[in-house]
């Protein structure tokens, strides 16, 4: 899936998006970004690489941020990034992207019941984080094929 097909998914159903990024540092963001009229569905994002961020910005609560990694942080992120930015659908990205890398995924939508999982992946940091970028893509894309309505 791509970041057009997204695009015309949001657009052709008159969604809005947010994002929440951690150890994506704002890659899922540039994705969408690059294609124009983007602003018709994409209201933005925040690029939340420290704990204190997640906290004062997003509403993580402290004593989730005490594991290091967990799909509970992702979940506070999307759904604090959708209640601020009033959006739609709203998606989160958190984990470490070493040779082992650890992402947790959230996409929180109006209305709807939260979804959250775990991906596992092996290989340098950067390809690591592509790759996560890349699933999220995927995984936006697949939940707006189910027309939920909101």
């Amino acid at each position: 899936m791509s970041a057009q097909q997204i695009h015309n998914r949001f657009i052709e159903n008159g969604w809005t998006l947010s994002l929440a990024e951690s150890c994506t540092g704002g890659g899922i963001a540039s994705s969408l970004v690059a294609i124009p009229d983007c602003s018709i569905y994409f209201v933005g994002g925040v690029v939340a690489y420290s704990n204190r961020i997640k906290e004062k910005i997003l509403g993580v609560k402290p004593s989730t941020l005490k594991t290091v990694v967990s799909e509970q942080t992702a979940l506070e992120m999307a759904a604090g990034v959708r209640e601020k930015f009033e959006s739609d659908f709203a998606l989160a990205t958190t984990g470490v992207t070493g040779s082992k890398g650890e992402v947790c995924f959230a996409i929180v939508a109006h209305d709807r019941e939260p979804l959250t999982w775990t991906t596992h992946y092996e290989g340098e940091r950067g390809a690591i984080i592509e790759q996560a970028i890349t699933d999220a893509l995927v995984d936006i894309f697949v939940l707006s094929r189910y027309n939920l309505p909101l």
